[in-house]
């Protein structure tokens, strides 16, 4: 039995080593070509008016918040305790709609930018599957992503420059 595995464990052995070695990968920065997109520019400047509009409506939630506060601080004294109840309803009821706009205006960024850019992401994606078909690459890494250890550079064929071009940007 041993005698037959032997032989058979050898040959698998050589046909994956052929296997492995008849592979093509290549690797790109899928990073350094978004940056490099022209649409990327005014993609960043929505999302920036997107922000500004979400940070000003914060603030006049939050001058709304700061300045019913200090009227309970500087008044509750001379309240009754029916108004100083309902100052202090009005000032948790504030409070939690700050804490939720928050969390919505975060949410609506972040929907925002991936909607924004999701083009962008296909058209990249379609040029490195171009690239890739016509350079006969069997896998492709994105550098970018941190997951890549090791490259040798003399052996790996980086497709960044050409799905640049495939993408007509510099």
């Amino acid at each position: 039995m041993k005698k037959i595995l032997l032989p058979l464990a050898i040959l698998l052995f050589a046909g994956l080593a052929n296997l492995a070695s008849a592979q093509k990968i290549g690797h790109v920065n899928s990073q350094e070509i978004l940056a490099a997109m022209p649409q990327r520019d005014s993609i960043a400047a929505a999302l920036q008016a997107e922000v500004t509009q979400m940070e000003t409506m914060l603030a006049e939630m939050s001058a709304e918040f700061e300045g019913k506060y200090n009227e309970y601080l500087e008044k509750s004294a001379t309240w009754s305790d029916l108004v100083r109840r309902d100052k202090e309803a009005e000032l948790q009821s504030l409070q939690s709609r700050i804490q939720s706009f928050q969390v919505d205006a975060q949410e609506q960024i972040g929907a925002s930018e991936e909607r924004m850019l999701q083009p962008l992401l296909d058209r990249a994606q379609a040029a490195i599957d171009r690239v890739a078909a016509e350079k006969k690459l069997t896998y492709v890494l994105d550098l970018s992503m941190g997951v890549v250890i090791f490259v040798d550079e003399a052996t790996a064929i980086d497709i960044t420059p050409e799905v640049k071009l495939a993408l007509g940007i510099r």
